[in-house]
This record gives C-alpha cells, structure tokens and sequence, in this order.
C-alpha cells in the first residue's frame, strides 16, 4: 500500500511541477494576429452577432488589448518580453477560428442559455510553427448579463439581443486568451 502511495503522490509531483510549453524563459517580442473567424450555432448565438464581432475585428482586438494587459500586469513574471505589432518576429499566435456552440447547464438559479466555444490557435516562434492547438470554455448568458440577480431566468428578448451575445461572446473570448497566454508565457498565480 505504501509503494502504491508513494507512486501516486510522485506522479502527481511530476504531472504538477511539469510544463507543455516550450516557451520557458522566453523573452523577445509578442503579438497577435486573427482571421475574424466565427462559427456561429444559428440556435443561441445568431448570424448577427457574428456579423457584428466580424465588422468590429472584435477577436483580434480584445486579444492584442489582453496580451497587452498580461505582459504591463504580470512583467515581473515575464522580464524581456514586450508586446508588439511586429509578427515576423519573436512568439506570435494566430487565431485561425472560434466555433460557438450551444452549451448545457444543470444550474437551475441560472438556466443560461451556456454558450461553448472553441479557438484554434496556430503558435510561431520568428515565422516557424510550432504547434496548432485549441482551448475550450463555457459561459453562462445568464451570469453574464444579470450577475447579481439571484433567479437569473432570461427572456427571450434578452437571449437574442445582439449587445447580450457580444457580452457573453467577450467573456468566453477573455476565458480562451487568459488560458493561451498563462500557457505560453508560463505565468503563474501562486506566489
């Protein structure tokens, strides 16, 4: 039982204390770069709404504006490393799409509707592609638009109003950088 325990709690120290990031101690130049890329689900999030964050270059934007926050709020984490417009140069993501889907929930004091989203992300280090991933989430329309409202049972005109999917769409898309850039930058929140 003993050596079952302590193969366990070993595992467990390795799995923690590793990384899948090759970018450790990176330093140099950040940007980002995005086709605008949105995949609606025509059943909670609408054509409009995609047409809207389209037009605005909404995903390319937010994610620029949230690097830029990541690399000023946690620079004593990430010495060397500047955010740019540069994307020939240094470590650059590029967004290739983000898929909205329908979502579920059992939250029965916030129904939603839950929206899913998946991006797809390409990494390049100086113009060379080192991996293609994606990052998942969900989020609750309901907690989004009414987030102290105890019995958060949106109507109908509240779930189509494009203003409420773009919120909802902005939260998610906060939710997928935060985890793209934490990942390759190597940030972490303990101290």
């Amino acid at each position: 039982m003993r050596i079952y325990f302590l193969f366990l709690v070993s595992i467990f120290l390795f799995l923690g204390c590793s990384t899948v990031s090759p970018f450790i101690d990176f330093q140099g130049k950040v940007s980002i770069s995005s086709t605008s890329e949105v995949i609606p689900n025509q059943k909670v999030f609408h054509q409009a709404s995609a047409d809207f964050i389209r037009k605005q270059d909404f995903v390319e934007e937010r994610g620029k504006y949230y690097l830029d926050r990541v690399v000023i709020g946690y620079s004593s984490q990430l010495p060397g490393v500047v955010f740019s417009e540069d994307t020939t140069q240094g470590l650059h993501f590029f967004i290739r799409e983000i898929e909205v889907d329908q979502g579920h929930t059992l939250n029965i004091i916030a129904p939603g509707p839950v929206i899913k989203m998946k991006m797809m992300v390409d990494v390049y280090e100086n113009e060379r592609l080192i991996t293609s991933e994606s990052y998942k989430t969900r989020v609750n329309m309901a907690l989004v638009v009414n987030e102290d409202k105890f019995w958060n049972w949106l109507t109908k005109e509240e779930v189509e109003a494009i203003d409420n999917q773009v919120k909802t769409f902005e939260r998610g898309l906060r939710n997928l950088y935060r985890n793209l850039y934490f990942k390759h930058l190597d940030i972490s929140l303990t101290l």
